[in-house]
């Protein structure tokens, strides 16, 4: 019996780009078909393409896995029929193709009518009436809601964010402690006044005589020596010789912050002197508890130290 095409199939490009369907060719042996060549058809975006419901047919499995994968859209199946020998109706007229909006695309529009089946002839078997012209596909449904708006103007920049303010950074570590050469000696003293001499002894005198030897020069007994005159002023004192000074390992440093203690090895005569202390891991070291006997080193920070920490006692001068 021979087959009337009553609808074509079609579908929809649900890409971006243009996709092709590879139709291989039909050799006719399906009474469904009759034989045609391999060809590629190309689906462009976002619009409707007929296919032949021979074509359809024969990829209609592949045309359903891309629509499960939204590849593309089935919009219609082909309808198919067969009917005794005779002339086929012409299918009614399509109607125009709704115009596609070029904005983003709106819902699937409704599937136009489908134009009327010419009467199918039901006189006796004959030749092969000649196959009506298909008739052109209804309207299909506008889709889109317009053209894409004109991109709006860009508002104004807004106020510039508030300057981000960070914790200020540890401080870095402390210099060396600059110990100056020591100053001159403190000039000496003046020299106290000499006592005052003691009274001379009596000279010896003998009777006149004839001048024979001469005698004996008298040496009377020394005088007492004078009392000692007053101790001159003391020169200026130059800097203390005693500085103390040293290091103290990371690992003996404990607690949180960490904390270190320092004894001296001599102990001052009092907790009059000053304390610098460096150290190569950026900490802001402060100390505690001084005393004549050692003084307590605070990292202020609990993160373990990976250098040695240097410390140095300096007298007071200016007292």
């Amino acid at each position: 019996m021979p087959v009337n095409n009553v609808t074509p199939g079609i579908v929809r490009n649900l890409l971006k780009t243009p996709y092709y369907l590879r139709i291989p060719a039909q050799d006719g042996t399906n009474g469904l078909q009759r034989a045609r060549p391999s060809q590629t058809i190309e689906l462009p975006t976002n619009k409707n393409v007929i296919l032949y419901w021979e074509d359809f047919d024969v990829i209609e499995s592949l045309l359903k896995d891309l629509d499960q994968k939204n590849i593309i859209r089935i919009i219609q199946y082909p309808e198919h029929v067969t009917g005794g020998g005779g002339g086929t109706g012409d299918t009614g007229p399509t109607g125009p193709q709704g115009d596609i909006g070029i904005g983003d695309t709106g819902d699937t529009g409704d599937t136009g009518p489908t134009g009327p089946q010419g009467d199918v002839g039901i006189g006796d078997t004959g030749p092969k009436g000649d196959t009506g012209d298909t008739g052109d596909t209804g309207p299909q449904g506008d889709i889109g809601i317009g053209d894409t708006g004109d991109t709006g103007d860009t508002g104004p920049t807004g106020p510039q964010g508030d300057v981000g303010i960070g914790d200020t950074g540890p401080t870095g570590p402390q210099g060396d402690v600059g110990i100056g050469d020591t100053g001159p000696k403190g000039d000496t003293g003046d020299t106290g006044d000499t006592g005052p001499t003691g009274p001379q002894g009596d000279v010896g005198i003998g009777d006149t005589g004839p001048t024979g030897p001469q005698g004996d020069i008298g040496i009377g007994d020394t005088g007492d020596t004078g009392d000692t005159g007053p101790t001159g002023p003391q020169g200026d004192v130059g800097p203390p010789n005693n500085l103390k000074s040293g290091t103290v390992l990371p690992t003996s440093f404990s607690g949180s912050p960490l904390k270190a203690t320092v004894t001296f090895a001599t102990a001052f005569e009092n907790a009059n002197y000053s304390i610098l202390i460096t150290g190569i891991d950026a900490r802001s070291f402060t100390y505690e508890v001084k005393a004549t006997t050692g003084f307590t080193i605070n990292s202020n920070a609990a993160l373990a130290l990976t250098s040695n920490v240097d410390w140095l006692a300096i007298p007071y001068i200016n007292i």
